[in-house]
Order: structure tokens, then C-alpha cells, then sequence
């Protein structure tokens, strides 16, 4: 078995359905949440 360690966290961005990232699914929203942090990883 394998073991999952969360070492930090990131918030996700979250914004109403009527403004600018209503028209980005979930799943790109959180790609740039999961990409920022790996970069800040190293």
C-alpha cells in the first residue's frame, strides 16, 4: 500500500456563477490551483 502525506495546502479559486470564471469547469480551475503548487514545491 501505498502512503499519501499532505505536506501543505492551496486554496482553489471560488467566484460566483455570474462572473468572469464561471466559464471554467472545476477541473481547470483546480490544474492552475495543483500547477502553483508544485512550482512553489520545487
Amino acid at each position: 500500500m501505498t502512503e499519501v502525506v499532505i505536506a501543505s495546502v492551496a486554496r482553489t479559486p471560488v467566484d460566483a456563477f455570474s462572473s468572469g470564471l464561471s466559464s471554467l469547469a472545476a477541473h481547470d480551475l483546480d490544474e492552475v490551483a495543483i500547477k502553483g503548487v508544485l512550482e512553489w514545491a520545487g
